[in-house]
């Protein structure tokens, strides 16, 4: 579930691209598969886990997961989430439903669909060039739809369920050289934006009054949070270019693809024996 949820948030976040979406699932399904796929270990290999015949190993990491680097910065969490999915895929075959005609469609929409997409993207992707003068250009054109639409804090957020480490935390904030020095495993850092309105009021009130880079610890819903500001800017406010760069870069490469893609379908077309009955188009 740790990985799972870790991509839905990159969806949510970052806005990632349908084609990107269905890469990474497809990607999560065949390394789950393959690793189910080895029942024998070589005796020089590392065991992480086993579940029944299923084993996951240092050769199968390298082989069809990510790095090994990855896996062990992230080892309990990595192989929890192996063994429960392993778990539920034993299961799930077990009942048959590895069987279920609706889920085998389902699964080749998916990979016919990236198929798609991905021909299209080894044609488009190495062709189109965004300048940099172009997105100044549509920048300076469009200034007025890159504005604040609320008030906004650049903050970064540490959050733990003691108060003594809330107060430690602020103390060493609170230092010149703001350096938390404390176990990082007795709190959890976030880095990003706050919009007002995001947190109940009196967090609200924290946040954006005062003139103070450090914010007192506040307790909310059994946590303790010490915010340190980084940055604020007013509703209404301009939005710098290093700030929607990345946005209008994508914008001008979408609005290219998509022209792009009309010109390669255009000429895929002509190669091919298309009939289409005029009684279900002319309607």
């Amino acid at each position: 579930m740790f990985y799972f949820l870790l991509f839905i948030c990159l969806i949510l976040k970052n806005k990632l691209n349908l084609y990107l979406v269905l890469k990474h699932l497809l990607n999560l399904f065949f390394f789950f598969i393959l690793l189910s796929c080895y029942k024998k270990t070589d005796v020089d290999s590392v065991v992480y886990a086993r579940v029944g015949d299923s084993v996951l190993t240092k050769d199968n990491i390298n082989r069809f997961g990510p790095k090994e680097g990855v896996v062990l910065d992230h080892a309990p969490a990595f192989i929890r989430t192996w063994v429960n999915n392993m778990v539920l895929l034993i299961s799930a075959k077990k009942a048959g439903l590895d069987k279920d005609k609706a889920l085998k469609m389902r699964r080749d929409e998916y990979y016919e669909q990236l198929l798609r997409m991905r021909f299209i993207e080894t044609r488009t992707g190495e062709t189109i060039n965004i300048s940099n003068e172009k997105i100044k250009q549509y920048y300076i054109k469009n200034r007025d739809s890159f504005k604040f639409l609320k008030d906004e804090v650049s903050v970064t957020q540490y959050v733990t369920k003691e108060k003594s480490n809330a107060s430690l935390i602020y103390r060493q904030l609170q230092s010149k050289a703001r350096e938390v020095t404390l176990d990082t495993l007795l709190y959890d850092l976030n880095i990003g934006t706050i919009q007002k309105g995001t947190f109940p009021k009196k967090i609200d009130d924290i946040l954006f009054s005062g003139t103070e880079k450090v914010k007192e610890p506040v307790a909310h819903d059994g946590l303790y949070f010490v915010f340190l500001i980084q940055n604020k800017n007013k509703k209404g406010s301009q939005k710098g270019l290093e700030l929607v760069y990345d946005e209008i870069y994508q914008r001008l490469f979408k609005e290219a693809s998509v022209l792009k893609n009309v010109v390669i379908l255009d000429s895929l077309k002509k190669t091919f024996n298309i009939y289409i009955n005029p009684k279900f188009i002319n309607k």
